[in-house]
């Protein structure tokens, strides 16, 4: 057996350690200590002390370079597979050999001792060869120096006449076998350096030279800790004890790699390792004192050497910082720090008392979750507590007993992502977050980066609130408002966030975000934010129809160094921005984080929307999760529908690529053209990956019926889900999904969803069970698609305005050629052609026609918008929606303060949603066969300069009747200003089952037009014929009573019609026919007429009874209430003289 270590066999080295273990670790003579033999690199190399060889085979911890001469012959080479006479070389194949000349007459063999023990040097052998006769006729070995006890350049052996060989090429060479025994130290203690140089003489031609291969030091030594000897090498060099060749690095480097997991086995490693970290701060800087460097380049001793020590300061955080070693070698690791922790995490100074200590109220639960699986959803809730640890700090964490050995865990560093497989250069360590289990009430954590220290719940732990204590921690930045604590504005500002640490945390029920302290230390407002987070998640969780709260935070977002992945991906936490840990952001850091969803950019949500796990058609997989962003920005902060769901893909970028857009995209397509469902295959042909079409249908299915209709299909799938019923997540089968998402709409989708490019499978049996569950054709939906034919262009300048509006959404790599073909040559013909294609999908789904519009409401009916739109639906035949709101607008100088009756009112939102010269409808399906006059009233109120108008539309059913009520500009002139009422007559709608009213807004240029209406009545009348009322007037007259409409059988002044019209017994005189009373200073008088009769009744006043001096000036006349037909109507008189008369006219 062999007792060295062969560099590309570990497996012998792992042999020959176990050898020595068992048999007491002795030694043998004429081992290998260190050999060379593989010179077949090249031509000219390793001659010179900058390009020197490594050992071939080599005791385990022995170093050995080899250096001089004229370098290498790769074509030379002895062929007797030994060292010197009888040691076998591993290879016995011809592998070149050194040249030797005298004009460069010395090479060099430099060996050093890191086994941790002796060895013994008894020889030094090779093979030798010479080209010519004109070669070097002299060999002589010397010790050449270092710290055996030999005086330097003592000769040791030396040989004559070796130039007779001449076989230098291919061939047995001459074995040498120089003994060492005449030095007065043979002894190479571990840690010590011996250099021996072979010198040549006497040449007759300086460029004629002797061959030497299999060159070898034999002796006795024992073989080291490879381990051991590999972090020896590597401090040696960084003292300059030893200088390493960058490959000499690269080998040292890759044996610690090969045993990195074994540095925290032993005191002896953990002592080596953390010293060799300390030598490399205290002469090269801390790792990343220059910033990031690259992964991969180690052309130079001093890169590659920082490519060896990133992996030794990786080795102590992943296997020397865990909870045994803090209990066996707590005195080593105490205050034992990085000094790149200065770099990142951050410089954090231990705190000035060690034994103070901070407590805070946790949640301590993670209740199973209710509905279908999202990603993360069974990692452990991460739960900030405002406590840090600084670098080298030993903390205590004191815990109830109902967290131990229960699964929680103590984090130490929020950022958990292994960067590991990142392709750019490395920016921090793979891994600097450490855990440590909770097995005991009081744990001890320790990291040499220090971080932020967080409580991991584990998933599936019932309601429960935990007190949690820390000693020897700083504070750090925490703001929370969520169930378990409250952070006031008033805290924030004067205290939390000025904490010390280095890393702050936000945190609701909701969201959760990590930032540096640099970011936020005068930041002001994290109480607007983190509602906005709020407000954010809310509409994400109401869309995935799942609940508001969940057993984790919705979404937990964090800023690193880098991106965790090579693209944006989610996460737990999110990462998907980075930042450069040397440059300070002033304390108020510009960030999409901390400006908050209202601006932040798309991406977040996208990645987002993966992690969320809604059920998907095929090949939506990278289109519906843009879908997030749409509810968010529409729902919650007033962007309108189209430009939130431009924005989705692109953020502002694409904020033209509205629903009209998206469709045409589609529709101009060839796919659609030629009757082809939407590509959604993994291949360059897909339409829908990042595309606006590709999830067109689901914004469209918003707009028409409001985002429950989504949001009631995913819960659906939530309780499918609690019930054992699951989806295929990305696959989820079409005709199927049809079914289920037009039964959460409450009507039948298939004609929206075929158009937007999902054809149905089995459409008979789709259209049998559609028809099963009673779904009924939409209107609305029929509507939208008439309005896409609208918006085809049917010439080229119409092509490029298209063009204009959609160029950022065109698929360059298949579409591009396509569009701009279609900008020269689109044109009516082939506008019409385009139209008709969507018309084929609408004969085939509405061969009737428009069906009616919605659920029918009966009168009277009255809606102040108090929780929604009530039966009021958003216009697909418009530009914009109109938004629900209470109080002020968004927008300064327009719209009113409050509602006219309730809380809440409806209004048009034109403030940066790009709606200029845009108009907006809400209408709604009324019955008004049952009456013979209809009336609608409202308020509204008009303060805006660029107000264009507001209007009543009517359908009945065939055609719209438009501006049956309309004012134009705006009529009021501050916000303060009170609301007006409108009356609009509906009497030419009367004896319609089906009839729409429709309110039409519009701005101009500017967004100071937010024009609204509330207080809604619908009120509607059944009128009493006079030859009706005749028979329960008179059926109590005696025989021959005068029942004509002149007659007057009571003999006062009406006669039977005015009797009617003035709601009076024809069979009892009536004096007066109106009543009076006085309120100081008004007379107020009261009088019934009956509406639709034909007569006219009024009231007018008069001082003198003279003719010509009655008039209504000054009086109000109003109606204060109905009847049927019958309205009563007071008239207000006021009185300031000794006389005034008053008389109701009856014509």
């Amino acid at each position: 057996m062999k007792f060295w270590n062969i560099r590309t066999k570990i497996s012998v080295t792992l042999i020959a350690i176990a050898f020595f273990a068992i048999n007491g670790r002795a030694k043998a003579s004429n081992q290998i200590i260190a050999g060379w033999h593989d010179f077949n690199d090249g031509w000219q190399l390793y001659r010179d002390s900058g390009s020197s060889k490594s050992a071939d085979e080599f005791l385990t911890g022995i170093s050995a370079t080899l250096y001089g001469g004229d370098g290498t012959r790769d074509a030379w080479g002895s062929t007797d597979g030994t060292y010197g006479i009888s040691n076998v070389v591993e290879t016995s194949a011809t592998d070149g050999a050194m040249s030797h000349r005298t004009d460069k007459p010395n090479i060099y063999l430099t060996l050093v001792n890191n086994t941790g023990s002796d060895a013994v040097l008894e020889q030094v052998v090779f093979d030798l060869a010479s080209v010519s006769l004109n070669a070097p006729q002299e060999l002589i070995l010397y010790y050449d120096s270092g710290d055996l006890a030999v005086a330097d350049d003592t000769q040791i052996n030396s040989a004559a006449g070796v130039n007779s060989n001449g076989l230098a090429n291919v061939s047995d060479y001459q074995d040498y076998n120089w003994s060492l025994s005449g030095l007065a130290d043979q002894t190479l203690a571990s840690g010590e350096t011996a250099a021996f140089r072979l010198f040549v003489t006497n040449a007759n031609n300086n460029f004629q030279a002797l061959a030497l291969d299999n060159i070898a030091v034999l002796g006795q030594g024992t073989p080291g800790d490879l381990l051991l000897a590999a972090m020896a090498a590597l401090k040696n060099h960084i003292t300059g004890a030893n200088t390493l060749t960058t490959a000499q690095i690269k080998t040292q480097a890759g044996i610690f790699a090969t045993y990195a997991d074994e540095v925290g086995d032993s005191e002896t490693n953990i002592v080596q390792a953390l010293d060799l970290v300390e030598t490399y701060e205290s002469v090269a800087g801390y790792l990343f004192n220059t910033g990031e460097f690259s992964r991969t380049d180690a052309s130079t001793p001093a890169k590659a050497l920082r490519l060896a020590m990133f992996d030794v300061y990786q080795a102590i955080l992943d296997d020397v910082y865990n909870a045994s070693n803090l209990v066996a070698h707590r005195s080593l690791l105490d205050n034992y720090k990085f000094e790149s922790s200065d770099y990142f995490p951050g410089a954090v100074t231990p705190p000035a008392d060690s034994n103070a200590v901070y407590s805070v109220q946790i949640n301590a639960s993670q209740p199973e979750a209710w509905g279908y699986e999202v990603s993360f959803q069974f990692e452990a809730a991460r739960r900030p507590t405002g406590a840090y640890l600084a670098p080298g700090s030993i903390a205590t964490v004191t815990v109830p007993t109902a967290l131990v050995g229960q699964g929680y865990e103590i984090r130490v560093g929020a950022h958990v992502a292994d960067l590991k497989n990142r392709p750019n250069n490395y920016k921090r360590l793979n891994r600097v977050s450490l855990t440590y289990p909770i097995n005991s009430t009081t744990v001890e954590i320790a990291s040499p980066f220090g971080g932020g220290i967080y409580i991991e719940v584990p998933y599936g732990i019932e309601e429960r609130l935990a007190t949690v204590e820390f000693k020897n921690t700083v504070r750090a930045p925490f703001y929370s408002n969520s169930s378990t604590r409250q952070t006031t504005l008033s805290e924030w500002q004067n205290a939390e966030r000025s904490h010390p640490g280095a890393w702050a945390d936000f945190e609701t029920d909701k969201f959760m975000l990590t930032v540096p302290t640099d970011w936020i230390y005068a930041y002001d407002d994290p109480v607007t934010l983190m509602a906005d987070w709020d407000k954010a998640m809310d509409a994400c969780s109401d869309m995935q129809g799942l609940p508001r709260v969940r057993p984790k935070t919705v979404l937990y977002c964090i800023i690193d160094v880098t991106l965790d992945a090579n693209v944006f991906s989610p996460g737990y936490p999110q990462s998907n921005d980075n930042y450069n840990p040397t440059s300070s952001a002033g304390g108020n850091k510009d960030h999409d984080y901390l400006n908050g969803p209202k601006f932040a950019g798309y991406h977040h949500l996208h990645e987002f929307g993966h992690a969320a796990y809604i059920t998907k058609f095929t090949g939506e997989l990278e289109s519906a999760v843009n879908l997030f962003y749409v509810p968010v920005h529409h729902r919650m902060f007033n962007v309108s529908l189209d430009e939130a769901f431009g924005r989705s893909i692109g953020d502002y970028g694409s904020r033209t690529i509205g629903r009209d857009q998206a469709a045409l995209g589609w529709i101009l397509s060839e796919n659609f053209q030629t009757g082809y469902p939407m590509d959604g295959t993994s291949t360059t042909n897909n339409q829908m990956k990042y595309q606006h079409r590709g999830y067109g249908k689901y914004v469209d299915i918003a707009g028409i019926f409001g985002w429950d209709a989504l949001s009631n299909f995913w819960h659906s799938v939530a309780v499918d889900a609690e019930n054992g019923k699951t989806y295929p997540r990305n696959t989820d089968p079409a005709d199927s999904r049809i079914l289920r998402m037009s039964k959460a709409a409450g009507v039948d989708l298939t004609p929206l969803i075929h158009f937007w490019g999902i054809h149905p499978v089995n459409a008979s049996n789709l259209k049998a069970a559609i028809n099963a569950e009673g779904l009924p054709k939409s209107a609305l939906i029929y509507d939208r698609l008439v309005r896409y034919q609208t918006v085809v262009p049917m010439d080229a300048a119409g092509f490029e305005a298209h063009y204009q509006k959609y160029k950022s959404g065109i698929k360059q790599n298949t579409e591009g050629d396509r569009y701009e073909a279609m900008r020269t040559d689109w044109n009516a013909t082939l506008g019409a052609l385009t139209v008709s294609r969507v018309q084929e999908i609408i004969d085939e789904y509405f061969p009737n026609g428009r069906p009616a519009a919605g659920e029918v409401q009966s009168l009277p009916y009255a809606e102040s918008f108090e929780t929604d739109l009530g039966a009021w639906v958003q216009s697909v035949a418009d530009d914009f929606d109109w938004t629900l709101n209470g109080g002020y607008t968004d927008t300064t100088n327009t719209g009113p303060s409050g509602a006219s009756d309730g809380g809440q009112y409806l209004y048009l939102e034109g403030h940066d949603n790009g709606v200029q010269y845009k108009t907006a409808s809400v209408e709604c399906l009324f019955d008004l066969s049952a009456v013979d006059h209809a009336e609608l009233t409202f308020d509204y109120h008009m303060y805006g300069e660029y107000i264009d108008y507001l209007s009543v539309d009517v359908f009945d059913g065939a055609t719209w009747t438009f501006d049956v009520w309309i004012r134009t500009n705006q009529h009021h002139f501050s916000s303060e200003a009170a609301w007006s009422n409108a009356v609009v007559d509906l009497t030419a709608f009367v004896g319609n089952d089906e009839v729409t009213l429709r309110f039409r807004g519009k701005q101009k240029q500017w967004h100071t037009a937010d024009t609204a209406i509330d207080n809604i009545t619908v009120t509607g009348a059944v009128y009493t014929p006079f030859e009706q009322w005749t028979v329960t007037a008179f059926s109590n007259a005696p025989p021959g009573t005068d029942l004509t409409a002149s007659g007057n059988p009571d003999g006062d002044r009406f006669n039977n019609e005015h009797e009617w019209a003035l709601v009076l017994d024809p069979m009892v005189g009536d004096r007066p026919a109106m009543n009076m009373i006085f309120d100081d200073p008004n007379f107020i008088v009261t009088y019934n007429r009956r509406l639709n009769s034909g007569i006219s009744v009024s009231a007018s006043w008069s001082d003198s009874l003279v003719d010509a001096d009655w008039s209504t000036a000054g009086m109000i006349e109003v109606s204060i209430g109905q009847n049927g037909d019958v309205e009563t109507m007071a008239a207000i008189v006021s009185f300031s003289g000794t006389n005034r008369f008053v008389r109701m006219e009856v014509q």
